[in-house]
C-alpha cells in the first residue's frame, strides 16, 4: 500500500496539531517491534489518511464531549488527537491486537486516556454502537469486503443513534462504491481535502450525518 508515513523521512517524532506522532524508525517504536509479533492488516505504520482527517477536523471541529470511535485505529494517532480535541470518551477499534502496544505508546506520549477495542466492524453491534456519537475511519476501505462491512456498520450506527461518520480515503474503487451507496441511502457528502502536514496530501472525506 502507498500513502504511509515514509519510513525514510526521519527517526524523530513529529508533532502535528499538538499531537506527538512516532514513525516506524523511532527508537522507541523499534523497541516495541522487537519485543512482539509484527502487526498485520497494514498496521505497520501511520497512514496519511489520519493526517488528512486531523486537518479536516481542525477546520470542521467535532462537538466537545463527543463520544468517538475510530475504526481501524492502528497505532492510535488519530484516536489520541481526537481525545485532546473533544475531551470526551474516545476509543479505537482494530482487528489486529498486535497494534495495541503502539496504540498504548501514543496514548502515553500524548497524555490522553483512550480505550483500545480488539474487534472487527462486524463485532460492533447496535448495543455497542449506542455508546458513541461519532465514528471516524481513515484509509480502511481498501478491500471490496470492507466496503460491505462499512455499509452494514453505517446502517447499524445510524440506527443506534450515532450522529456523524467521517471516512477518509485516497480514492480507491471500494471507497467510491461506498460513497455511491451512502449518497443513495443517507445524508452524505464527499469532499476533496488537502492537508499540508507532514507534507502535501490530497484525499477524500466522506461525511454522513443522521
Amino acid at each position: 500500500m502507498a500513502n504511509s508515513l515514509d519510513k525514510k523521512i526521519s527517526s524523530d517524532a513529529l508533532t502535528i496539531f499538538n499531537t506527538k506522532i512516532f514513525p516506524p524508525q523511532h527508537p522507541d517504536i523499534l523497541e516495541i517491534t522487537a519485543k512482539q509479533e509484527e502487526p498485520s492488516i497494514h498496521g505497520d505504520t501511520v497512514w496519511e489518511a489520519s493526517f488528512v482527517l486531523m486537518d479536516f477536523l481542525e477546520q470542521f471541529p467535532l462537538r466537545r464531549k463527543s463520544r468517538v470511535l475510530e475504526i481501524g485505529c492502528g497505532w492510535g494517532v488519530l484516536t489520541a488527537y481526537l481525545a485532546r480535541k473533544v475531551s470526551g470518551n474516545v476509543s479505537g477499534l482494530d482487528a489486529d491486537d498486535a497494534v495495541q502496544p503502539y496504540f498504548d505508546y501514543h496514548a502515553h506520549a500524548n497524555d490522553v486516556s483512550i480505550e483500545f477495542i480488539h474487534g472487527t466492524m462486524k463485532s460492533m453491534t447496535k448495543q455497542k454502537l449506542q455508546d458513541f456519537d461519532v465514528i471516524v475511519g481513515g484509509d480502511i476501505c481498501f478491500w471490496d469486503s470492507l466496503k460491505k462491512d462499512w455499509q452494514n456498520l453505517i446502517r447499524r450506527a445510524l440506527q443506534s443513534g450515532v450522529k456523524e461518520i467521517y471516512i477518509t480515503d485516497p480514492g480507491r474503487p471500494p471507497f467510491w462504491d461506498l460513497v455511491e451507496y451512502a449518497e443513495k441511502h443517507f445524508a452524505a457528502e464527499v469532499w476533496s481535502h488537502d492537508a499540508t502536514e507532514p507534507h502535501d496530501i490530497e484525499q477524500y472525506v466522506l461525511e454522513i450525518k443522521r
